[in-house]
C-alpha cells in the first residue's frame, strides 16, 4: 500500500490539515495513483491513554481529515513507533485493538507505523510477543552484559537472510520488527532493528545497542551508485570481563551467514566493513545524492517516454516531496526518519560532552586571539544552555572520530570465556569436556572465517595464532 505522509511543522492544525490534504490530491493527480492513502502519524503517547480519550481524539483527527473531502477508506491513522520498538504495555495493546474494531465500522485503516508500513493489531502483537520471548530467553540466565550480548546476537544470527520481492512485497517486510517477526524476510537493516528491540527488551543499564548507517558511493560512466548498509554500535560496561563505557561494532547480518560466526561481534568502531575504503560517504549526503538521481531519473524518463512515475521506480510507501521542498520541511523530513537514539544517548553522555567543548575551543583558537582558558570557559558555558549549538556536531567524521577514540575490540580471551558461559547454559545436560570441546570448535572456525574477511585489519580473532 501506498501512503503519503507530509511531517508537521510549524503551522497551526488547520493550516497543516489544509496544506497536507492538499498536497495529498496533487500528488494522486501527478502520479495517477488513486490507491494513494493519507497518513496521518500519532504520537505513541496518545496510545495509553484511557481508552474513551484515545477514543475521542481518534475520532477528532479523523474528523478534521474527513472536513478536508478526504473518503474515510483514504485515510490511515497510525501510531509511530518507528525507531524506539519498545514492545507495547497491555493498556496500549487495548486500546489498539479497540480502535482497530472502531476504525474498520468507519473504513479507516489503523495500526502501528514502522519503517514505511503500517501493521495492524495482530501483527503487532506476534511481534511483540516474538521480541519478549527472545528477550527471556536471555534474560532468564544470570549472564553479565557482554554474556546476554552473546547470546541475543547467537539467536538472531540464526535467521536466515532473506529479501521481500520488491514487485509485490513491501520493503519494511525485511527491515522493521514487525514485518521481520511476521515473516521470513529479513536483511541488513531487519537485523539491526531485530537485535536493537531485544537488547531493550532486555532492560540491562550497562548494555545500549544502536543503529548504525553506512554508504558507499561508487562512480561509473559519471553515473553514482549509492549502497546501504546497517548494523549495531553496542555501548557496554561489565566489570565481569572489565571492560568499562566502550563502543563496539556489530554486524549481525554478515554473522548470520555461518552456524556461530562471531568474527563481526564487538569488534573496534574503526573496523566497520567497509568504514576505511575511498568510497565511504557519510549517510546524510547518501540520501541527498540519491534524491538527486532519483529526480533525475523521473524526469528523463517522463520526457523521454511519457512514463508516469510509478512505471519505472518501486512507488516508496511514504511520499516524499521531490523538487519544492523548503529547508525547514526537508529537516523536519529528515529528522523524522532518522535514528536518533545514539545521538540522544551521545548528547546526555558526560564524556561526549567534555569532548565537544574540547573539541569547539580547538577550532575556535583557529580564527580568535583569545586565550585558551577563556574559550574554553566560553564554550562549556554555551554547551550547558544548549548542547546541540556545538560546531563539532555538524561534523560527522569528528563525531565518528570520538566514538573511535572510545572503542576497542574485544579480546579473544573474553569471548572464550564468554562463550564458554553461554554454551553452558544454554546447554545443561553437557559436560564440561563436552562444553570445552564446541567452544574450542566455535573459536577455532572463527580465526580460520576471519583471516580471509580481515585481510590486513587487526582483530580479536586475526591476532589469535594458537588456541590453548
Amino acid at each position: 500500500m501506498n501512503y503519503y505522509y507530509k511531517p508537521y511543522v510549524e503551522d497551526t492544525v488547520e493550516e497543516y490539515y489544509k496544506n497536507s490534504i492538499k498536497e495529498y490530491f496533487e500528488e494522486r493527480l501527478n502520479f495517477k495513483n488513486n490507491n494513494l492513502k493519507y497518513l496521518t502519524l500519532i504520537e505513541r503517547k496518545e496510545l495509553a491513554l484511557p481508552e474513551k480519550e484515545c477514543v475521542q481524539f481518534f475520532k477528532a483527527v479523523v474528523k478534521d481529515i474527513m472536513s478536508y473531502g478526504v473518503k474515510p477508506s483514504d485515510i490511515v491513522y497510525a501510531f509511530d513507533n518507528s525507531y524506539a520498538k519498545k514492545t507495547f504495555s497491555k493498556q496500549e495493546l487495548n486500546n489498539l485493538k479497540k480502535l482497530e474494531s472502531y476504525a474498520k465500522m468507519l473504513g479507516v485503516k489503523t495500526g502501528v507505523y514502522d519503517y514505511y508500513d503500517v501493521y495492524d493489531y495482530e501483527k503487532v502483537l506476534k511481534a511483540d510477543k516474538k521480541i519478549k520471548e527472545l528477550a527471556y530467553e536471555v534474560s532468564k540466565h544470570n549472564y553479565s552484559p557482554l554474556e546476554k550480548l552473546l547470546h541475543t546476537y547467537l539467536l538472531l544470527s540464526k535467521m536466515e537472510y532473506k529479501s521481500e520481492d520488491l514487485k509485490n512485497e513491501s520493503p519494511s517486510l525485511s527491515r522493521s520488527v514487525y514485518g521481520v517477526f511476521n515473516s521470513d524476510r529479513i536483511v541488513c537493516a531487519g537485523f539491526s532493528e531485530a537485535l536493537k528491540a531485544v537488547i531493550q527488551e532486555e532492560n540491562d543499564k550497562n548494555l545500549k545497542v544502536f543503529a548504525n548507517d553506512v554508504a558507499t558511493k561508487t562512480v561509473e560512466n559519471k553515473k553514482t551508485e549509492i549502497e546501504y548498509h546497517q548494523n549495531n554500535t553496542a555501548f557496554l560496561t561489565d566489570e565481569k570481563y572489565k571492560i568499562k563505557e566502550k563502543f563496539f561494532n556489530l554486524d549481525v547480518t554478515w554473522d548470520s551467514a555461518a552456524e556461530n560466526s562471531l568474527i563481526y561481534f564487538m569488534l573496534n568502531i574503526l573496523n566497520i566493513k567497509d568504514i576505511n575504503s575511498d568510497n565511504i560517504i557519510d549517510f546524510n549526503d547518501a540520501l541527498k545524492l540519491d534524491d538527486n538521481n532519483l529526480e533525475e531519473t523521473v524526469n528523463s524518463k517522463s520526457k523521454e517516454n511519457n512514463y508516469s512515475y510509478t512505471d519505472d521506480i518501486h512507488y516508496s510507501s511514504v511520499s516524499k516531496e521531490k523538487t519544492s521542498i523548503s529547508n525547514k520541511e526537508k529537516d523536519a523530513i529528515d529528522e523524522k526518519y532518522r535514528d536518533n537514539l545514539l545521538g540522544d544517548f551521545l548528547l546526555n553522555y558526560p564524556k561526549f560532552k567534555d569532548f565537544l567543548i574540547l573539541n569547539d575551543t580547538l577550532l575556535d583558537m583557529k580564527r580568535n586571539r583569545k586565550s585558551f582558558d577563556e574559550l574554553l570557559q566560553k564554550n562549556a558555558d554555551k554547551l550547558e544552555k544548549d548542547i546541540t549549538k556545538s560546531k563539532t556536531l555538524k561534523k560527522p567524521k569528528e563525531v565518528f572520530r570520538f566514538l573511535a577514540e572510545n572503542s576497542e575490540h574485544i579480546d579473544i580471551g573474553q569471548i572464550q570465556d564468554a562463550l564458554q558461559v553461554v554454551i553452558k547454559e544454554t546447554n545443561p545436560d553437557k559436560s564440561k569436556d563436552e562444553i570445552s570441546k564446541t567452544v574450542y570448535n566455535i573459536l577455532k572456525q572463527n580465526i580460520i572465517d576471519a583471516k580471509e574477511d580481515f585481510v590486513g585489519e587487526t582483530t580479536a580473532w586475526t591476532e589469535c595464532e594458537n588456541l590453548k
